[in-house]
């Protein structure tokens, strides 16, 4: 029989959680498959879009957002430490094949999340930094040929070497249309559903377990994944250092790696002065919880299906999910 043991002003029913995971690349050999398709295979007009957290060292050459220099004839980079004028100084960059080379003016190796975007409309060629315009320039698209796989995190040509992308992702978009600037800001204050017109390949990274990142498109082009690791965000200093002083965790950076978390059976975090749980959700093995004598004023376990016990007094709760 479940046990809950809680105290609670407040219950209510949560339909809708939140999802807050992001993949970790770690530069040398992980990466996403996407098999060949024609949809992602645009000979004209093209958008691509990407959240990413760079780190301020690292050594890749070539941060790969996006490699499709084979079959797609882009290739989306940022972060990168290279001396070209495409992929120097940590800039966003976009290289078309046999076409454009171009990049921003921002250094993304801040360990700061950035949303980056590169469109090109046949003629000419945009590049984004959080909705703002850094780069544009005349060029042809290039040429679109070959049927290979296209690659998340890592370059599909073998002339490339130390392409592989270092940092954190979190959403992959391709799209068929240009988007226009106020778009951009849009989607980036709300990310897209999947279906919006000319949205041809998009991948949320929501899944937070698990070796496949779903298309959400009804394209169907669902990526695996190769060596990346999922994060879970912890945004609560102090739940994160509880963490850290349990063994789960090494660094206060706001993430910890989910397959350290997601097989933990009971979690003692009391008089820890934690305000936020955000990140117990991937506590997807726990059964008993505790997190009494804390300063919670909200607390959902609603995706904590194996929880048999809740201690959480001497908080301030005025809302507690135990719904599932």
């Amino acid at each position: 029989m479940k046990k809950i043991l809680f105290i609670v002003l407040f219950i209510h029913a949560v339909g809708f959680s939140q999802t807050n995971n992001s993949l970790s690349f770690d530069g040398v050999d992980d990466f996403i498959g996407v098999a060949y398709s024609p949809e992602l295979a645009i000979s004209d007009s093209f958008s691509v879009v990407g959240w990413v957290k760079i780190p301020a060292t690292h050594s890749t050459n070539w941060g790969t957002i996006i490699g499709g220099h084979l079959g797609y004839g882009i290739l989306f980079y940022a972060g990168s430490n290279g001396n070209t004028n495409y992929d120097a100084g940590g800039k966003a960059g976009l290289e078309t094949n046999s076409g454009i080379s171009l990049e921003g003016t921002s250094d993304l190796r801040d360990d700061t999340w950035r949303y980056v975007v590169a469109t090109h409309d046949g003629e000419n060629a945009k590049i984004y930094v959080d909705g703002l315009l850094e780069a544009s320039a005349a060029g042809p698209r290039g040429t679109v040929s070959g049927s290979n796989p296209m690659k998340i995190g890592m370059n599909n040509h073998p002339s490339g070497s130390n392409a592989n992308f270092t940092g954190m992702m979190h959403e992959v978009q391709i799209w068929n249309i240009v988007l226009t600037q106020s778009q951009i800001q849009s989607y980036m204050a709300t990310s897209p559903n999947g279906n919006e017109t000319g949205l041809v390949g998009y991948w949320n990274f929501n899944e937070g377990a698990g070796d496949t990142l779903n298309d959400q498109t009804s394209n169907g082009n669902d990526g695996i994944i190769f060596g990346a690791r999922w994060n879970t965000y912890v945004p609560d200093d102090n739940f994160e250092q509880a963490l850290i002083d349990l063994g789960y965790d090494d660094v206060l950076d706001d993430y910890v790696i989910t397959d350290s978390i997601n097989t933990v059976t009971v979690l003692n975090v009391e008089n820890d002065s934690i305000s936020d749980l955000t990140g117990i959700e991937n506590f997807t093995a726990l059964t008993n919880l505790n997190c009494s004598r804390n300063q919670l004023t909200s607390l959902d376990m609603s995706s904590n299906t194996a929880l048999t016990e809740l201690i959480c007094h001497s908080n301030d709760l005025t809302s507690l999910d135990v719904s599932n």
